[in-house]
């Protein structure tokens, strides 16, 4: 073989599988499929461009998974937060942000919580100093009520007694960015929700 033919060999050169790749990822990114606008989308447009597993088809995708799984109800997924107005920015990271990536329907406070089955108490003490602390007793009675206890605090006793599940994060790092992983197991297991919602 020529010195010609050593420079201009390559073991990928003939590989249609390599230049459809290669193809399909400079598509990918000349239509900015990876730059997404909220923490909601990256699931979906996950599901809807990942292609086959397949190098012979590598430009066949996946069909999208429904938005909900037919053998559950709406109420299923329904989740309603009660928080103070100080841990906002901690519910929307820690728990409402990552609910919704997760396809859960997520609502707080004073929005309507009439179809949630499922309550989460960010239990703090401004959270008994907001205006619509005397709604919770009635909004959690006979539901399924997991008490997420932040900051020291006294804890009314009829609250405490309609917790069904209850941790305590005074003692977590809060900082550790490998908390969320068994944070949101935990979350899952209390409320029991929908393993096929969980999973999708």
């Amino acid at each position: 073989m020529s010195v010609l033919n050593l420079m201009s060999f390559s073991t990928q050169g003939e590989n249609r599988a390599v230049k459809y790749r290669t193809a399909h990822l400079q598509w990918l990114l000349d239509n900015d499929v990876y730059s997404l606008n909220g923490m909601n989308e990256w699931q979906p447009d996950l599901r809807r461009w990942t292609p086959s597993s397949s190098a012979r088809y590598p430009l066949r995708m996946k069909k999208p998974k429904p938005p909900t799984d037919p053998e559950t109800l709406p109420e299923d997924s329904q989740v309603h937060i009660y928080h103070s107005r100080k841990d906002r920015a901690w519910v929307k990271r820690w728990l409402s942000g990552m609910m919704e990536a997760n396809r859960f329907n997520i609502t707080t406070n004073r929005k309507s919580s009439r179809n949630a089955n499922r309550m989460i108490l960010v239990l703090t003490p401004e959270l008994f100093d907001e205006p619509f602390c005397f709604e919770i007793l009635d909004a959690i009675a006979g539901k399924r009520v997991l008490g997420i206890k932040l900051r020291d605090c006294e804890i009314p006793e009829e609250i405490a007694n309609e917790c069904t599940s209850y941790m305590d994060l005074t003692a977590t790092d809060l900082s550790d960015l490998t908390f969320h992983i068994t944070f949101m197991f935990r979350i899952k297991k209390a409320l029991k929700l929908p393993v096929s919602i969980c999973l999708a």
